[in-house]
């Protein structure tokens, strides 16, 4: 059976990261555009074979502004070695803030 001293001296926290989308206006729009393309999709039947799906635009400006959107994104980490690469000014420092008293 393995020593476990051992084993807890060579785990280490979990970590991760996460894409953070710089541009929110571009998110709001994708927004916008997904929720037209399911209203869109929900009631369309074709007349003909020749029809084209309406949403097929609503989804090629999606598909535009995800490339957009893709070319801002910051990836942030965290955990033990985002940890260490934070800049010595975090955390801020601290103000008191004096507590309103609900009383007055």
């Amino acid at each position: 059976m393995p020593d476990i001293k051992a084993l807890l001296a060579k785990a280490r926290p979990r970590e991760g990261s996460v894409t953070i989308l710089l541009d929110g206006q571009i998110a709001g729009e994708i927004e916008r555009l997904e929720a037209e393309l399911l209203t869109v999709s929900e009631d369309w039947q074709p007349s003909d074979l020749t029809e084209q799906h309406p949403g097929r635009k609503v989804s090629e400006q999606i598909a535009k502004l995800r490339k957009q959107a893709k070319a801002s994104e910051g990836r942030s980490g965290f955990g033990t070695s985002a940890t260490r690469r934070t800049p010595a000014c975090w955390p801020p420092t601290r103000r008191r803030i004096p507590r309103r008293d609900s009383t007055r």
